[in-house]
């Protein structure tokens, strides 16, 4: 009677065992295709019309969270204004010899400081975790305005500045 008791015990431990351990476990390739979609990032693509940046942040207050990752976007989207404008300048200097490249990097900065004044999120998420906040921001700013701005900027400060032709570089 004590054996078939072992015994019995022993299968249905071995069964309850058995299922809970029958589910898949992922594997590495299945981790490395799993897909992370990241909260506003589907608004942090620039494009011919806008330019645009998106960011996160995480602490332990959501108002710092928030300011953070505000921060970040503002420091990606000035990176993105700037970039253009310079790579646009590189290509206008070589066409008009007289024109410095280093006026073209200081007008960026210049148009990037005013640009940025009054940018607000078109997108804002956030998530709390433990009691940590994640804040999630997109930003953009039209390219049309920021080349407006620009040309104004470049116009005051090169003599005989031609804005149509830097405007066919920086819309490349």
């Amino acid at each position: 009677m004590k054996l078939s008791l072992y015994i019995s015990l022993l299968i249905i431990s071995l069964l309850a065992f058995s299922s809970c351990n029958s589910n898949k476990s992922m594997t590495t390739s299945d981790i490395a295709n799993t897909e992370v979609i990241t909260p506003c990032s589907e608004y942090g693509e620039s494009d011919k019309a806008f330019f645009r940046a998106c960011a996160s942040a995480t602490s332990s207050s959501i108002s710092l969270s928030r300011d953070k990752a505000i921060n970040q976007t503002r420091t990606q989207l000035a990176q993105k204004i700037i970039d253009k404008t310079k790579s646009a300048g590189a290509k206008y200097s070589s066409e008009h010899k007289n024109t410095d490249n280093k006026t073209f990097e200081t007008v960026a900065n210049d148009a990037v400081e005013t640009l940025l004044k009054d940018l607000s999120p078109t997108c804002e998420k956030y998530s709390e975790t433990n009691g940590r906040y994640t804040t999630y921001i997109a930003v953009e700013i039209e390219r049309s305005k920021a080349l407006e701005k620009i040309n104004s900027l470049l116009t005051s400060r090169i003599q005989g500045f031609d804005a149509e032709t830097f405007t066919l570089f920086f819309n490349e």
